[in-house]
């Protein structure tokens, strides 16, 4: 077998090879829907940059063997912004051993740092062979908002129907407190945010709080380009200026139970009282849109209160990797993080 090289799979490799690949090893099934994979994998910025840059390894047959995806990101470490990469989607076909290392190897070479979670177990043992930290700090939490209608579709998965009833039992009257706004606040529904809310608000953070900033461009990519309707963007505003927004993501999954995210959240000067307010008309929006379980992730310790504080039951904490710089300055316990890279 030749050995073959590392290719850039978004403008060298068709998307239907990709396709062929995602339907045969990655579970996401949308992952094989041309028209996901076009926006996943041609969308670019608009300065013609990547938003993922795809990389992956062909057989001799030229078909896609292995892959691997990144995430550009910027990261404020120690005064100043430095790269830093979200990374994913790495799978390899079975039959070619060697390739998921090859292209774990491929990016560290040449990627200052990276960023991932929920890793599988055989992940994780590679990467502490590689000195990738592992930091327990991805608090995953889930709210069941309606518990009955989600117990009964989750029947046919007796082991999914008793979990969903148990992170119910803890809190079954839990409910976000109402928060009391001033006169003159009010949330809508947008398709944008001001510029200055996105470009200006990490200088609002704690000084001990390491930013992996969002750009300018994302919430567009999710908003006005994504292929499905799944995406609702909620604004606070007052007299017309916007104070903070909340990301909302909600889709159907597996026996009909419509699972709905709280995928970004943010508001100026991290006031707690705008927060809370935006994350509660979050959950009822989603609420209101059928949805049965709500998501919800966090590594700030303002933001995983705000999850407890509303009723939602941490289901893990799952190990965030991370690869120098950013691994340098959590290891030494000074700083805590705040990602708000959005998550599907």
């Amino acid at each position: 077998m030749l050995r073959r090289e590392v290719v850039d799979l978004c403008p060298s490799t068709s998307l239907e090879r990709i396709a062929k690949f995602n339907q045969r090893f990655v579970p996401e099934q949308r992952l094989s829907n041309i028209d996901f994979l076009a926006w996943k994998y041609r969308t670019q910025k608009p300065d013609g940059s990547k938003i993922i840059e795809h990389y992956g390894i062909l057989n001799d047959e030229n078909e896609v063997a292995g892959q691997i995806s990144v995430q550009p990101m910027q990261a404020w470490i120690n005064g100043q912004w430095q790269q830093c990469n979200y990374w994913g989607d790495w799978y390899r076909d079975p039959a070619y051993p060697g390739y998921g290392v090859r292209l774990l190897n491929y990016i560290m070479q040449r990627k200052p740092s990276l960023l991932t979670a929920g890793a599988s177990d055989i992940t994780l043992k590679l990467c502490e062979r590689r000195e990738i930290s592992l930091l327990p700090i991805d608090h995953r939490f889930v709210y069941v908002s309606r518990p009955l209608v989600a117990m009964i579709r989750a029947a046919t998965t007796p082991r999914r129907a008793a979990g969903i009833f148990l992170r119910w039992s803890k809190k079954p009257a839990a409910r976000a407190a109402k928060v009391s706004l001033e006169p003159g606040y009010q949330f809508s529904e947008e398709k944008s945010v001001d510029p200055d809310l996105l470009i200006g608000w990490e200088s609002d953070l704690p000084p001990d709080t390491i930013f992996v900033r969002r750009e300018k461009w994302l919430l567009s990519w999710f908003l006005e380009t994504f292929p499905f309707s799944e995406f609702r963007l909620v604004v606070l505003s007052f007299k017309d200026k916007q104070i903070g927004y909340v990301l909302l993501h909600a889709r159907k999954t597996a026996n009909n139970i419509v699972e709905g995210k709280i995928v970004d959240l943010f508001a100026r000067g991290w006031i707690h009282d705008h927060l809370a307010a935006l994350f509660r008309e979050g959950m009822r929006v989603l609420s209101k849109q059928g949805v049965h379980i709500i998501k919800y992730r966090a590594t700030h310790p303002v933001f995983i209160s705000l999850a407890q504080d509303g009723g939602f039951k941490l289901v893990r904490t799952q190990p965030f990797l991370a690869y120098c710089p950013i691994a340098d300055a959590l290891v030494a316990g000074q700083h805590s993080i705040h990602m708000t890279y959005c998550d599907q």
